[in-house]
């Protein structure tokens, strides 16, 4: 995990935070300079060398509560979400959590504007409602990616951008990265 900070101290940085789950952070030269061949990662190790490493930080083993922590800045367990988030757990996130683009949003110092891209995972309500939570729970004004724990198939999935679904064919990292 790194944030990018870009811009001068006379404007508001620009802010760019990437969680890619399942990277492998010991094999990537970017925190393991003696980890060998590695592939090569030029975008990546640019950004961070500008910005911010997390370099000491603790995730939980599955992607639900890591989520809820970063955007709420509590916990999972405290949120609701200590697992895996699932209708039958009915562990989903609140729209009475208070979030980071919330709290973004409401900063008059700064003029933010604010997206998340990749995976939702943390409501397990109804699908009807599913497609809008990272709009209405997360506070995010721009969502775009697929909303469930998993892709049944990367080349045939529903992506979803502010609450509208659509069947995508295109290959779902690619999607989400364009």
């Amino acid at each position: 995990i790194f944030l990018g900070l870009t811009g001068s101290a006379f404007a508001s940085p620009n802010v760019l935070l990437i969680i890619a789950d399942d990277f492998g952070v010991d094999s990537q030269s970017l925190y393991n300079p003696t980890a060998g061949a590695t592939a090569p990662t030029p975008n990546i190790n640019g950004l961070a060398a500008s910005g911010i490493r997390f370099t000491n930080a603790w995730a939980c083993p599955v992607c639900s509560p890591t989520r809820a922590c970063l955007i709420t800045g509590r916990h999972g367990f405290r949120t609701g979400v200590g697992g895996v988030v699932s209708a039958a757990a009915a562990n989903g996130l609140t729209a009475s959590e208070l979030t980071l683009p919330e709290v973004i949003g409401q900063s008059s110092a700064a003029s933010y504007q604010t997206a998340c891209f990749g995976k939702w995972h943390l409501s397990a309500v109804p699908p009807a409602s599913t497609a809008t939570a990272p709009n209405v729970i997360g506070g995010w004004p721009h969502y775009a990616g697929a909303t469930g724990g998993v892709l049944t198939s990367y080349t045939n999935w529903t992506k979803v951008t502010n609450g509208v679904s659509t069947n995508s064919t295109a290959y779902a990292t690619t999607d989400v990265v364009n």
